[in-house]
């Protein structure tokens, strides 16, 4: 999925987390009343379980996005399965739901990837048609 069924909607979605920087961007979403799509790192639910049930308590989606964010095409199928396996009995313990769509890392989600995800697994594959680019600018706050 690359886009949203109506012409004009948008659809915000974070990937990477949860992190430190969870609660205060629920915050922001609190504020303005809007809802995102959080797709998590199993390895992040982990380290930030907290986070996560709190996006979740407040109404927001949650989606997997692999455990470690490897490079999904660059993994063979057992290895695909396995960091999707992990990821969603992460956020099944923490929340006790299991999402229905991933995100792979870097977007990138070949042949193999598809047949894991989406034929295995079950799960929808979303993508998305605008990058904020933000990664580029790690370690750097807003006034910089």
């Amino acid at each position: 999925v690359f886009k949203c069924k109506t012409p004009g909607e948008v659809a915000l979605t974070f990937d990477d987390g949860p992190s430190p920087f969870t609660p205060k961007l629920l915050e922001h979403l609190a504020a303005a009343k809007i809802p995102a799509t959080f797709f998590v790192l199993g390895t992040a639910v982990k380290e930030f379980p907290d986070a996560l049930k709190a996006a979740y308590n407040a109404g927001h989606q949650i989606a997997l996005h692999s455990n470690t964010h490897a490079d999904m095409n660059t993994l063979a199928p057992a290895k695909i399965l396995d960091e999707y396996t992990i990821n969603l009995n992460a956020v099944k313990t923490t929340i006790g739901i299991t999402p229905k769509m991933a995100r792979p890392p870097f977007g990138n989600c070949n042949a193999a990837c598809a047949k894991v995800l989406e034929g295995q697994m079950g799960l929808n594959v979303i993508q998305w048609n605008c990058d904020s680019n933000d990664w580029q600018y790690e370690g750097k706050v807003a006034d910089q």
